[in-house]
């Protein structure tokens, strides 16, 4: 089922580049995929980079974020995303994803007609500031895909608004930030996307989601998280809902559920350690697990500050 599901991704690819990995995943926040993908509105993130740029402005001096994904056991995806705060000038931040799949191909009469590859990466740049209480941030990126002897590109913008106040919880004080709401636009064409036989258009994606933390009992917090992608032209629209509880911002646990747009996944997990190290560096670890159809996907991801 799994092979059938990937050929079908890779036949649809040349002749419509919106089927690539990279422009399915949107971003590789595995925090995010731990709670079905419902963290847009997260303050201080590297990993947002691509998505919801204005998550970047809260980060105090560098940032370095790596992530890994083993997808169907047919497809690998890696990030690398770095952000430095430049004093008086904002958060700058720079981001590399790439996406690979080999496969056997066979017609339908079971002959082997050799392999499928699937090279694809895509690179991209940011800019984020805090102005009058809003984060804001905005992100170019560039995609280039290859699929055989297919090959196409397509370059886009985003941009993106964060903006925190304090509303009644349960157990937070009444004069906290504990609700973070965010909203931008993604995927705004500089360009058509091109193929050597085929050109077709991204859907510009409108994001919005939200963060409420709206429980302290400590050490035990606990955040509601959702999120939502409204495509403007072409493709499903997707709506998320997450859980985050944590141990004195120690242990945390995920779970999230995609209620619209994710039938073959439509809940996830995950699970994150955090360290402060010496002066003032803090390291953490997470992994988030996908169920999708008979198979689990592994996600797996690093973030430092420094």
């Amino acid at each position: 089922m799994k092979k059938f599901l990937y050929v079908i991704l890779i036949l649809s690819v040349s002749v419509q580049l919106k089927a690539s990995l990279l422009n399915d995943f949107q971003h590789f926040n595995i925090t995010s995929y731990g709670a079905a993908g419902a963290v847009l509105a997260k303050e201080n993130d590297i990993n947002n980079l691509e998505i919801a740029p204005a998550s970047l402005a809260d980060i105090q001096g560098m940032s370095l974020g790596l992530s890994y994904i083993r997808w169907l056991d047919l497809a690998n995806l890696f990030h690398l995303a770095f952000g430095w705060n430049i004093k008086g000038a904002g958060v700058f931040g720079l981001s590399l994803n790439g996406a690979g799949i080999e496969m056997d191909n066979f017609s339908e009469a079971g002959i082997y007609l050799g392999k499928i590859r699937n090279n694809e990466y895509q690179v991209s740049a940011a800019w984020a500031a805090t102005w009058k209480g809003f984060r804001i941030g905005v992100d170019l990126k560039y995609l280039s895909i290859t699929v055989d002897q297919y090959s196409g590109s397509w370059m886009g913008a985003g941009f993106s608004l964060l903006y925190s106040l304090a509303i009644p919880g349960i157990r937070t004080a009444g004069s906290e930030k504990n609700l973070s709401l965010a909203a931008g636009l993604q995927d705004l064409p500089l360009s058509d996307p091109t193929l050597v036989e085929e050109s077709s258009s991204f859907s510009p994606l409108m994001v919005s989601g939200l963060d409420y933390y709206f429980l302290r009992m400590d050490p035990v917090n606990v955040h509601f998280l959702s999120g939502i992608l409204l495509a403007l032209e072409n493709g499903p629209d997707t709506l998320s809902l997450g859980l985050t509880v944590d141990y004195n911002e120690f242990i945390f646990l995920r779970a999230g559920l995609y209620p619209a747009g994710r039938e073959l996944c439509p809940f996830t997990a995950g699970a994150g350690v955090s360290k402060i190290l010496d002066k003032g560096k803090l390291l953490r670890i997470d992994y988030a697990f996908i169920p999708s159809g008979e198979e689990i996907n592994h996600c797996l991801a690093a973030k430092i500050d420094f």
